[in-house]
C-alpha cells in the first residue's frame, strides 16, 4: 500500500505473508533511506513467537526465509520473544533479549503474566519484591481466592468484589526502590450503580494493605443521574487537596488551582457549562448543536476549536482568532498532520504521521520551520524522526538521529525505548539499554483513576502515555490525550465531544465510570480491559478487529461478548454456539446467580490436525458477564484470508448487542458485517430466548461468507 501526504514523498508499505495466512513480515520504505522492516516467527500454533525489527530487509522474498546475509545478525535485532501456557494465555514477554558474555540469552525487561482461576489477568510480574529486570509489576484483585493455584494470594484489609469489579490493584516502579521497597496500592468502592466512587491509597505489607492515615493520592467521584460527574476531588502525596500550577508564556506562575471540582451543566443537557473551584471558576465550555466542543475558557485562556465534515477537530484558535494547532487526516479519519503555530500565529513545526493498513503509526516525521529575518521561512525537508516497534502491541519507539558530532554525515543512529504498560495500556515505565546492557529506567508515570498523572518522572520525550494513546504532553499546552475519535479531558475525566455510538446516557461519559477496568482506546466504544495479551489473543500488532483478537495469529475467530456490570438482573441459562467439526450445535448450561462458568472451545480443522484453542472459562454474576466463545474457520475462501477475526458484543439491560465484526483482508472494509443480522438494539431478551433464532440467522450468515 501506498500514502501519499502532502508535504512527504509517497510512503509505501509491503506485507509478506507466511503458508498460513499470517504476515511474516512488514516492509516500509524498502531500500529507501527510511527504510524498516518488521518480521515475525511464529510457533507450532501459529502463535507470535519473535518479533525482530531494523533497517535491514530480513527476507527473501521468494523462499519467505532469512537472507543468508541476515542469519548472524538476526539477534542483534530480536525485540521480543513471547511464551504461552500450555493451555493458550500468554505466559512472558520478554524484551529486547541479547546474548552476555557468558552466552546466555538474557532480556532487557521480563514481563511474566499471571491469571486468576477463572481466566482474567491477575498480575503482571510479581508487586510484592523486586527482581532484576522487571522494572514494572502489578496485581489486581476480585475476590478472595482469586489467585488459588499461584503465589499471589487475594490482599487482606480489601473488600472482595464479586461482580467482576475490581477490588484493588497493587503496583510497584523500579524507580520507587529509591526510597527503599514499596508496593503502593488503590482500594476501590463503588456506588450503588457499580461507578467508581472513591479509590483510596495505601501501602501493602506482608500482604496486608496499610490504607495511607492522611489519606494521601486518594480520589472520590459523585455522578448524576446520567453518569455525568458532579464532584471530583484529588489529593496530593500528603493528603492535601492537590493543587496545580499554571504558568504564563514565560514561565512564572499564573494561577493556582485546587482539584476539588464542581460541575454545572447547561440545563435539561448533557453538555458541560462550567467547572468550579473553591469559588474560583476553574473552566467554562461552549457547544455547538451536535454536541462539540466550539469554546473553552480555562483558568482566562480561551480557546475555540473547528471540525472537519467527519468530527475530528480540525483547527485550535486562540481567543482572538489565531491559529495554534491545525490538524490534517487522512481517507478513514486518521489524523496524518500536525501543524503548530507561534505566538504571531505563524507556522512553527509540522509533524506527520505514516500509518499502516489498519491505522497504526508505523512512523513520524518532523520539521521546524525557522523564521528568516521575521519574513521568509527556511524550506526544509521532513526528517524521520520515530519508529515505533511492534508485537502483539506497540513495544516501544526507536528515535531517530541524524548529524551527530564526531560521525560521518551520513551516519544515522537508532535509539531504542521500550514501555511498560498496565491492564489498561497505560505506559507506566520507559526503559533503554544502558552502555552496561542494562535496563535503565528513564521515566515512570503513576495515574489517577480517569487518567490524570499521578507522578512523573521523566527525562524521556516520549509521547505515549494515558491507555498507550498520544499523551497531554504531544498536545503541549492544550492537555488533552489525543484518541482516534475523539480528544480526552484527564483533569475533568470527560470527552470533549459526543459519543458517534451513544453508548451512554451522556455521550460525554468515558470508560463507563469504571475507568479501572474499561478503556476506550479509539474514542468510539469503551470496553472491559483484559491487559495487553491477556487470554492469549496475540498476533503480530497489526491485527483488524475489534482490539482484541488477531487474524495473523491463526488462532480461529472469536466470538466475545462482554457484559457491563449495569447489565443483567438476573440470569440463569445461556445458550453457547462452538464448533468441533463443519457443523455447530449449542449447549445450554444453568449458572448460579453469582458463579459458574461458560466455556467455548474449537478446532481449526483449516491447519490440517485437530489442534484445539484451550477451554476458557470465565466467573458469571448477575451484574456482570464475560463470555468467550471460540468459533472457528472450516473453510473460508482465501480471499477471507482467517475466519471472523473477531466480534464484540454488548449484554446489557437485559438486551444483546452485536456491534463490531471484522474480516481479516487488510483493512476494515468488513467492519460490521455481523450488523446485517441483527438490529442496532437487539430484541433478544435475556432469560426468555437469549440468542435463540436470531443466533441461527448469525451463523447463518456466517456460513454464507465461506
Amino acid at each position: 500500500m501506498a500514502e501519499e501526504i502532502p508535504g512527504l514523498p509517497l510512503k509505501a508499505t509491503s506485507y509478506t505473508y507466511g503458508g498460513r495466512d499470517e504476515i511474516v513480515q512488514i516492509a516500509y520504505q524498502h531500500d529507501g533511506e527510511d527504510a524498516f522492516y518488521h518480521y515475525f516467527q511464529y510457533d507450532a500454533d501459529s502463535r507470535l513467537k519473535k518479533v525482530f525489527a531494523g533497517p535491514e530487509e530480513f527476507l527473501n522474498q521468494r523462499t519467505k526465509k532469512p537472507l543468508n546475509s541476515m542469519l548472524l545478525r538476526l539477534p542483534q535485532y530480536l525485540q521480543a520473544e513471547y511464551s504461552y501456557y500450555k493451555h493458550g494465555p500468554l505466559k512472558q514477554l520478554a524484551l529486547s533479549p541479547r546474548k552476555n558474555d557468558s552466552d546466555s540469552v538474557i532480556a532487557l525487561q521480563y514481563l511474566d503474566y499471571i491469571y486468576t482461576i477463572d481466566g482474567r489477568l491477575k498480575a503482571i510480574n510479581d508487586p510484592h519484591q523486586y527482581e532484576d529486570r522487571k522494572e514494572f509489576a502489578l496485581q489486581l484483585d476480585y475476590y478472595s481466592q482469586d489467585g488459588k493455584g499461584t503465589e499471589l494470594i487475594f490482599t487482606k484489609n480489601i473488600e472482595p468484589k464479586y461482580d467482576g469489579q475490581i477490588a484493588a490493584g497493587l503496583w510497584r516502579t523500579g524507580p520507587a526502590q529509591t526510597d527503599g521497597f514499596i508496593t503502593m496500592a488503590y482500594g476501590y468502592e463503588y456506588d450503588e450503580r457499580g461507578q467508581l466512587h472513591r479509590a483510596k491509597y495505601g501501602t501493602v505489607e506482608n500482604n496486608e494493605y496499610i490504607h495511607d492515615p492522611n489519606d494521601a493520592l486518594a480520589t472520590e467521584y459523585v455522578y448524576d443521574d446520567n453518569g455525568n460527574i458532579e464532584i471530583l476531588e484529588r489529593k496530593d502525596d500528603e493528603g492535601k487537596i492537590l493543587q496545580t500550577e499554571k504558568k504564563d508564556v514565560n514561565g512564572n506562575t499564573e494561577y493556582i488551582y485546587d482539584h476539588i471540582f464542581d460541575y454545572n451543566y447547561h440545563e435539561g443537557t448533557n453538555k458541560l457549562w462550567q467547572v468550579w473551584t473553591n469559588e474560583m471558576q476553574y473552566a467554562e465550555y461552549r457547544y455547538n448543536n451536535i454536541g462539540q466542543l466550539v469554546w473553552a475558557d480555562i483558568l482566562g485562556e480561551v480557546m475555540q476549536l473547528e471540525y472537519n465534515n467527519e468530527g475530528m477537530v480540525s483547527k485550535i484558535l486562540n481567543e482572538d482568532g489565531m491559529l495554534q494547532w491545525k490538524y490534517d487526516y487522512n481517507a478513514i479519519g486518521q489524523r496524518s498532520k500536525k501543524t503548530s503555530f507561534n505566538l504571531v500565529g505563524e507556522p512553527s513545526e509540522e509533524t506527520y504521521y505514516v500509518r499502516d493498513a489498519s491505522g497504526k503509526v508505523l512512523a513520524i516525521y518532523h520539521r521546524s520551520l525557522l523564521l528568516q529575518e521575521q519574513v521568509v521561512f527556511e524550506e526544509k525537508s521532513p526528517e524521520l524522526a520515530e519508529i515505533p516497534i511492534y508485537g502483539a502491541a506497540r513495544l516501544g519507539t526507536i528515535f531517530v538521529e541524524k548529524q551527530i558530532d564526531g560521525y560521518p554525515e551520513d551516519f544515522i543512529q537508532y535509539n531504542e525505548s521500550y514501555e511498560l504498560k498496565d491492564h489498561l495500556g497505560n505506559v507506566r515505565t520507559i526503559i533503554r539499554r544502558d552502555d552496561e546492557q542494562q535496563a535503565l529506567a528513564i521515566g515512570y508515570s503513576d495515574y489517577y483513576p480517569f487518567g490524570l498523572r499521578m507522578n512523573r518522572y521523566t527525562n524521556a520525550n516520549y509521547r505515549y502515555g494515558y491507555q498507550g494513546e498520544f499523551s497531554e504532553d504531544e498536545t503541549q499546552e492544550i492537555g488533552y490525550n489525543v484518541f482516534e475519535a475523539r480528544l480526552y479531558d484527564p483533569v475533568i475525566g470527560r470527552w470533549i465531544s459526543v459519543d458517534s455510538e451513544r453508548q451512554h446516557s451522556s455521550p460525554f461519559i468515558s470508560m463507563s465510570n469504571i475507568p479501572n477496568l474499561y478503556i476506550d482506546p479509539d474514542g468510539f466504544r469503551d470496553w472491559v480491559a483484559f491487559g495487553e495479551g491477556a487470554l492469549g489473543l496475540i498476533g503480530a500488532g497489526f491485527e483488524v478487529a475489534a482490539g482484541f483478537s488477531t487474524a495473523s495469529a491463526g488462532v480461529g475467530g472469536f466470538l466475545i461478548v462482554d457484559g457491563g456490570v449495569r447489565g443483567m438482573a438476573a440470569m440463569r441459562k445461556m445458550y453457547v454456539a462452538y464448533n468441533e467439526t463443519s457443523d455447530y450445535s449449542y449447549e445450554a448450561r444453568d449458572l448460579p446467580t453469582n458463579s459458574g462458568g461458560l466455556i467455548g472451545k474449537a478446532i481449526d480443522k483449516r491447519l490440517g490436525d485437530d489442534r484445539g484453542i484451550a477451554q476458557k472459562t470465565l466467573g458469571i454474576t448477575n451484574d456482570a458477564i464475560t463470555l468467550f466463545v471460540s468459533i472457528t474457520d472450516p473453510g473460508f475462501s482465501e480471499s477471507v484470508k482467517n475466519t471472523v477475526a473477531g466480534t464484540a458484543s454488548r449484554l446489557e439491560k437485559g438486551s444483546l448487542f452485536f456491534h463490531y465484526a471484522g474480516l481479516y483482508e487488510g483493512t476494515l472494509s468488513n467492519a460490521g458485517a455481523i450488523d446485517k443480522f441483527f438490529p442496532p438494539q437487539g430484541e433478544i431478551i435475556v432469560g426468555e430466548i437469549l440468542i435463540g433464532d436470531d443466533f441461527d440467522n448469525f451463523i447463518n450468515g456466517l456460513e454464507s461468507l465461506k
